[in-house]
Order: structure tokens, then C-alpha cells, then sequence
């Protein structure tokens, strides 16, 4: 009787972890700056999800478990960065703060680990897109500049 209350009981819940709509992911760091579970996830100056736990790895780095909310996962993609910060609403702890360097990208899928990076690593990233970006812009006006005076 006790067993089959135990087995009725666990199937929701079982359920419910098979449909959560939260994205679980993980972010490899090679140094923590004192970030523990529990600690926020920021995007855009929203809190977007937690840290789960915080493990440490034998090759010296830090595994650190994820759980974006499922309004937010849509944002989490192939071009996201994470960092870890002082939390803006509490300097005494820590939070990863994730950043987008590019445009559209494939979200990333349940259990993915990615590698995490720094403020700076992430802000050259991102002014390298941008450069990118201006380099084939003026190429192009250049280019349809060319034609304007060959016409003239």
C-alpha cells in the first residue's frame, strides 16, 4: 500500500521535471570569484534564471548548472556570453551575466555546456561583430560610390 501511495505520488513530479519549460545548461568557467548556488542569472537587467550548483572539475575549472526560466530561454543562444559580476542589487554576492556579441542564433538546446567568458573577452567579441559589420558596409558604399563616378 505505502509503495503504491510512493509510486502515485512521484509520477507528477516526474512529469512536471520532464515538462518544465526551463532551459538547464552549463557554464564552464576557469575561475568562480566566490559564485555559489542559488546566485541570480542577468540579462538586460533582468533576472532571468539561477545557479543550480557549482562543481569543481579535476582539470582545474569550474562547472556551474543553469536553469534560465522559460520565458527567457529563446534568448539564450549559440551567440549569448556569460560572465560573472557583483550583483547590481547586492555587491556582497555574486551573479552570471549573460550578453549577446551578434545577431540571431540557434538557441542553445537543454544540457548544453558552454564556456564562459569575461566582461572584456566578451565587449571585444561583440566590437569585432560591429567593425565587422562597418567594414562591409563602407566597402559596399564604396563600391556603389565606384560606379557612380564611372558613370559620370
Amino acid at each position: 500500500m505505502f509503495r503504491n501511495m510512493l509510486i502515485l505520488l512521484s509520477i507528477p513530479l516526474i512529469s512536471w521535471g520532464c515538462f518544465s519549460s526551463d532551459l538547464n545548461m552549463k557554464i564552464r568557467f576557469n575561475q568562480i570569484n566566490g559564485l555559489k548556488g542559488g546566485e541570480r542569472v542577468l540579462f538586460e537587467e533582468n533576472d532571468i534564471g539561477r545557479v543550480a550548483d557549482v562543481f569543481y572539475e579535476k582539470e582545474g575549472t569550474y562547472l556551474v548548472d543553469v536553469a534560465i526560466q522559460g520565458d527567457f530561454k529563446n534568448a539564450v543562444t549559440e551567440n549569448s556570453r556569460f560572465f560573472i559580476v557583483n550583483d547590481p542589487s547586492n555587491p556582497r554576492r555574486k551573479a552570471i551575466e549573460m550578453t549577446t556579441v551578434k545577431g540571431e542564433g540557434r538557441p542553445i538546446k537543454n544540457g548544453t555546456v558552454v564556456k564562459g567568458a569575461t566582461r572584456l573577452s566578451a565587449l571585444l567579441e561583440r566590437l569585432e561583430d560591429d567593425m565587422s559589420k562597418t567594414i562591409a558596409d563602407l566597402k559596399k558604399r564604396f563600391k556603389g560610390f565606384s560606379e557612380d563616378l564611372k558613370e559620370v
